[in-house]
Formats: structure tokens, sequence, C-alpha cells
């Protein structure tokens, strides 16, 4: 569990920020088109614990983690909605994506060597 007391955007990374205001107000204004997107936390603000949050894979430098969050809506004695608040889990997915960065290297290698080879290759 994370609370901090603080707004979320300030646990948000400064090159995230501007996303995660798009999906807030497209959450706001029920016109949410995804439930979950990546995004990383500024780790100057929020002590993450992960084993390869210090490893660089080209530019993952810090921490991605799936957001996936709920609107929460409370109705008046009118019955009429109002948007109350987000509840959402974060999980962190660098590992996977440094995986998806790894293999498609890796095939771009091997396409590399097989479009540019001179012999014969069964």
């Amino acid at each position: 569990m994370l609370c901090t007391g603080e707004h979320f955007l300030e646990l948000v990374h400064p090159l995230d920020r501007s996303k995660a205001v798009f999906k807030m107000n497209e959450r706001r204004c029920g016109d949410r088109k995804t439930r979950c997107f990546e995004i990383r936390l500024n780790t100057k603000a929020v002590k993450v614990k992960s084993e390869i949050n210090a490893f660089t894979f080209g530019h993952i430098s810090d921490p991605i983690f799936l957001l996936d969050a709920e609107g929460i809506y409370v109705k008046d004695k009118s019955e009429k909605s109002f948007f109350a608040g987000t509840l959402g889990t974060l999980k962190d997915i660098t590992e996977r994506i440094i995986s998806q960065k790894t293999i498609e290297s890796s095939e771009k290698r091997y396409k590399h060597i097989f479009d540019n080879a001179n012999d014969a290759i069964f």
C-alpha cells in the first residue's frame, strides 16, 4: 500500500506527468478509453524497492509500473453521481519491459546477420 499524503502527480516521474493528467481527465469526464497504463514513478519522491531499479537498459533507468485504476463515484440525495477520487494498484513491470527490449534487440541482431549473410543458411 502506498499512502504518502501527497497528491498522486507528485509521485509520478516528471516526464510522465502529462500522460497521467490526460488519463485522469479522461476518467473524470467519463471518456475513459483505457483502464491500465504504464507509468514511471519519481524515485526521488518514492522509495521504490526493486532489485533492478539501478539497472539501465537503453532508456530504462527508472522502474516502470502498470497503473490499474478505477474511478470512485458517490451519489448525493438526488441520486446524481459525483467523481470522488481514484483507487488503483501499481505493479512493477520493469523486468518484463527489460525482457521485451532484450528479445527485440536479439531479434534485430539475428535478422541483420541473416539478411546480410553471404552464405546460404538452412
